[in-house]
């Protein structure tokens, strides 16, 4: 298995593998308008311009993706997707790690989920992040905040609105 930066010739398998993956999330909260399953092809490749995108590759197929979009010193981490046959072997957790990890210098990470999606919120609340407010999940990096001035360590809550069916999570990040 290989993570890397997906490009715009990879849109094709990265469309077709976001449809298919969207599909359980769309039946679980009978919502088949959702993003991830109206972006058309043309719209994701507009995506690039503004988003980094990650792809996972095994025996020569794109089996994993998402991306992540910079923003006010926030990385907004969205679409994740891994085929559904391979689903509950670390391909997810490898993603959002690879996401995180190109970003060193944001003091947060927000994402959303499903409310229903308990398998994504174990997966998020396993990397760290935890919800807030009831719609929020937060990640404070206590290895990294504990030599900090309190001051440092204080992070405001980001105010979403994220649809009725969806949790909005984030990963707070002290800066270095």
């Amino acid at each position: 298995m290989v993570i890397e930066e997906a490009n715009l010739s990879d849109v094709p398998d990265l469309i077709e593998l976001q449809y298919r993956a969207y599909q359980s999330e769309a039946a679980l909260h009978d919502d088949w308008s959702i993003p991830p399953l109206s972006e058309t092809a043309y719209d994701m490749g507009l995506a690039f311009t503004e988003n980094y995108f990650t792809k996972v590759i095994q025996d020569g197929r794109i089996v994993g993706s998402g991306r992540a979009k910079l923003a006010d010193g926030q990385c907004f981490i969205s679409k994740m997707a891994v085929e559904p046959e391979l689903r509950g072997r670390g391909i997810g957790s490898c993603i959002l790690r690879h996401l995180e990890s190109r970003f060193t210098a944001v003091r947060e990470f927000t994402l959303f989920t499903g409310e229903k999606s308990e398998r994504n919120l174990k997966m998020y609340k396993n990397r760290g992040y935890r919800e807030i407010d009831a719609r929020l999940w937060v990640k404070r990096l206590s290895s990294t905040c504990e030599n900090l001035p309190n001051q440092s360590r204080q992070r405001q809550i980001l105010a979403v609105t994220p649809s009725d069916h969806h949790k909005g999570l984030v990963k707070y990040k002290p800066l270095i």
